[in-house]
């Protein structure tokens, strides 16, 4: 989906969230106004004003959103006769009601003629009350044939006991049926509203009935959003070398726990076979941690040149810096192998005293 309305849709419906937000402060200032309104007049006509701004913010963010029911019909139509019939009616009363929002919100802040902002919320409402009606009878339908399928899946997977294909499409069905079950409240609740738009009456038009439609609304909508976003995609983690993994097994086949390294792998390969091979060796000249230490050493020492360090024990601290590549920490059963190089630097011979007061003549 690159193309432009494609784009548009997008981005528009990034800003779903903060009118859901918004729209829960309406309705929130409405009980609250309602609630105070013979006790305390300030306050509510505090939060009345505050409704009625939230209200206009509202139109405000969504403006352009009638391109979504186009999108939605140009994009997924519907998989039948039936389904594709009832996608044209309630998309085409959702941009009814989008489109002429934009109007009703233009002659509520004075930029058109007041007098048009009744005929427009009418109209508005109108395509809205329309719209959801038929979004609420799609879901539904889906709703019943999912049942039914997973009825037969139920069946299926008691004759064919461990089937797993029929358990995840049985766990999507139940999800998809939340998802569903959480747009028909939304629905149910916008079209509450609309209707208390069209024709007043006292069910429709109380305030308790319009501010739990809308916090219904707003927080249905926003779960039934969130949860149908889909996972962040991360690439899984390269697998490692096969070096790496030979080294890893060889650690294990003898015992020996690699705790930190900077090092070449055959480096390290010498380095644990040689500890290990000076703990099982049962040399008698060769038993205490210190002789190991030297051992291991001298070894390095000829092998790799000047200048390794070696400290071998059960329970030592340490803190020390090395040279790059040549860091080893392990341990061969209980005995814990600290290997490391620091760098040689040949030393440069200072100036005779007697040149240097020639230079400083």
């Amino acid at each position: 989906m690159n193309d432009t309305v494609d784009k548009l849709v997008i981005f528009l419906a990034k800003r779903d969230g903060i009118d859901k937000l918004v729209k829960t402060f309406q309705y929130v200032s409405k009980l609250v106004s309602w609630q105070v309104e013979t006790t305390h007049p300030d306050l509510a006509n505090r939060f009345k004003q505050w409704e009625v701004s939230s209200g206009l913010s509202r139109k405000a963010f969504r403006t352009g959103r009638f391109l979504t029911g186009f999108n939605g019909l140009r994009r997924n139509p519907g998989a039948t006769p039936t389904f594709k019939f009832l996608a044209v009616l309630a998309n085409a009363g959702e941009m009814v009601y989008f489109f002429f929002d934009h109007f009703l919100w233009l002659s509520r802040i004075g930029t058109l003629d007041a007098k048009l902002a009744k005929r427009m919320s009418f109209i508005s409402a109108f395509g809205e009350s329309f719209g959801y009606i038929f979004f609420i009878v799609s879901d539904l339908i889906i709703m019943k044939q999912g049942v039914e399928a997973e009825r037969k899946l139920i069946a299926l997977q008691e004759e064919e006991e461990n089937s797993k294909d029929a358990k995840e499409k049985i766990r999507k069905i139940r999800g998809d049926r939340v998802m569903r079950l959480m747009a028909v409240a939304a629905n149910v609740a916008d079209l509450i509203i609309g209707a208390a738009e069209i024709e007043p009456n006292p069910f429709c038009n109380h305030p308790l009935s319009l501010g739990i439609s809308g916090l219904v609304s707003a927080w249905a909508g926003w779960l039934q959003r969130s949860s149908s976003l889909p996972p962040v995609a991360r690439a899984p983690p390269p697998p490692p070398p096969p070096n790496q993994l030979k080294l890893a097994a060889m650690a294990i086949d003898l015992n020996v726990r690699l705790r930190s390294a900077d090092m070449p792998l055959a480096m390290q390969e010498r380095a644990i076979r040689r500890a290990r091979a000076l703990v099982d060796a049962n040399n008698p000249g060769i038993t205490k941690p210190t002789q190991f230490a030297m051992c291991l050493k001298k070894e390095f020492d000829a092998l790799y040149g000047p200048a390794w360090h070696c400290i071998v024990g059960k329970s030592f601290g340490s803190f020390v810096t090395h040279a790059g590549g040549g860091f080893l920490y392990f341990s061969v059963d209980k005995l814990c192998f600290l290997l490391f190089k620091t760098e040689v630097r040949p030393l440069v011979k200072p100036p005779s005293l007697h040149r240097l007061k020639i230079n400083n003549a």
